[in-house]
């Protein structure tokens, strides 16, 4: 049986459906809304691009990032050091040490380079070595003609410790060097800083200077040098700290090497005291050059 249907009821059927639809559009909005603000929230705090390398320490720019190397691993770079001199482990001006690669460890975010006792008893000392040189007659890893080389690390605390920091020269003969960081362990404040060259009688020469700074040994401190053309010019924690050098036919115009290393006694550092039992270390948070320019 089919009842009639009035007006009221066929309003009270359909009269709601504007209503319905509205909310689901609201809903819709406050949904899509909802997703934007998350997907916008979640691209904030993605890691982004690695943040560029800061210039040098106190030397205005523009810089170009050429080298860098911040131990971030667990094991030395092998495409960027090697751990002896090109010509092998031992130096004329240490006589008591050999360089040894298990001197040299890369751990939270540092190198550390050992002075010890020399277990396999070819010399009283072994020691750490960085160097960008190559090894055999091979090429370099990493060299450089000007830019701002620097350093940052904790000295070691020991008499007889000679941690330096320097270049040498590519095609192998010395003079020229450039001495960014020397120091000697019986003067933990004492920053030394060389440059040796060839006068013009094939006589070679040593500008030097030394500044007396904190102590070298209770913290980190950035050591670098601005090598032009024009002039040499050294920065301890990015104040210049020696008068630069500036005869111009003397700058070397050649590539040149890094190295980095914690010699033991030696000409300049004393004699390394013998009842010493505990290692002694040379801690580098970063080493890194920048050549002059924006790239």
């Amino acid at each position: 049986m089919t009842l009639p249907v009035s007006a009221g009821s066929a309003a009270a059927r359909t009269g709601g459906a504007p209503g319905r639809g509205r909310r689901r559009i609201v809903v819709a909005l406050i949904l899509v809304v909802g997703v934007v603000v998350a997907m916008l929230s979640w691209l904030h705090s993605r890691p982004g691009p690695p943040a560029p390398y800061p210039g040098p320490v106190g030397a205005a720019g523009p810089w170009t990032l050429a080298f860098a190397d911040d131990f971030n691993g667990t094991q030395l770079d092998t495409r960027k050091w090697t751990t002896s001199f090109p010509w092998g482990s031992h130096s004329d001006t240490t006589p008591n040490a050999v360089y040894r690669p298990e001197n040299v460890s890369v751990g939270n975010g540092v190198v550390r380079l050992r002075a010890d006792r020399d277990t396999a008893g070819e010399k009283p000392f072994s020691s750490g070595m960085i160097t960008t040189a190559g090894t055999n007659g091979r090429r370099p890893k990493f060299a450089f003609t000007y830019g701002f080389m620097e350093i940052r690390a904790q000295l070691p605390d020991a008499h007889g410790a000679w941690p330096a920091f320097w270049t040498l020269n590519v095609d192998g003969d010395w003079p020229p060097e450039i001495d960014v960081m020397e120091n000697f362990g019986h003067a933990p404040t004492r920053h030394a800083m060389h440059f040796h060259y060839l006068d013009p009688q094939g006589t070679a020469r040593d500008d030097g200077d030394t500044w007396d700074g904190p102590d070298f040994t209770r913290g980190f401190h950035t050591f670098g040098v601005s090598w032009s053309p024009d002039a040499i010019r050294w920065y301890v924690d990015g104040m210049e700290r020696r008068a630069p050098f500036t005869r111009r036919q003397f700058i070397p115009d050649r590539p040149m090497y890094l190295l980095a290393n914690l010699q033991v006694g030696g000409h300049k550092a004393g004699v390394y005291d013998a009842l010493i039992t505990t290692p002694h270390t040379l801690t580098i948070d970063y080493i890194r050059v920048w050549s002059r320019g924006a790239r």
